[in-house]
């Protein structure tokens, strides 16, 4: 068992198209479980936060920003990019680094899917990368977590973060 509370937050999702930088979730509807249950960032506006494009505000205490405490056993985003894309990479902005036990996920694995019943395997981040990034000051540490050379189609993506504990 962890000693961390693990509570994890996003300012927005990108995907990229495979052949340009274009943010193909910019603004898209999603749906998410369980349901964002961080009071100190919870409100109204996290049904579109995480695609509004805006990556400030991502501390634990902003209202901007979308956060989990403890989620059992996956936080689960499903971004409906309104047509099939093809999609290159994935970045996802959170936060963590060990302040107030705030950490990052253990990792995020992306799934894609023409029709949103089925999902296919598109990549996986782990938070290895991110192993030795630890707060020293007051502050959670703001990091992306991207999925590279995915080089697959979808209109629906599932992004599935994984929190040990």
């Amino acid at each position: 068992m962890s000693k961390f509370l693990f509570i994890f937050f996003f300012s927005f999702l990108w995907c990229f198209s495979a052949n340009a930088q274009v943010n193909l979730t910019l603004n898209k509807s999603y749906t998410f479980s369980p349901k964002p249950n961080y009071p100190l960032c919870t409100d109204d506006s996290d049904k579109i936060q995480l695609t509004d494009g805006k990556s400030t505000g991502s501390r634990w205490t902003e209202k901007s920003t979308v956060g989990w405490r403890k989620p059992e056993p996956a936080v689960e985003i499903v971004i409906d990019l309104g047509q099939i894309c093809a999609i290159g990479q994935v970045n996802v902005h959170t936060i963590g680094g060990g302040f107030a036990t705030v950490e990052f996920p253990q990792f995020i694995a992306v799934l894609l899917s023409d029709t949103g019943k089925q999902f296919k395997f598109a990549g996986l981040v782990s938070d290895r990368e991110l192993a030795n990034v630890r707060s020293s000051g007051n502050r959670g540490i703001p990091r992306v977590m991207s999925i590279t050379n995915i080089n697959a189609a979808g209109c629906q993506t599932l992004w599935t973060d994984f929190f040990c504990g």
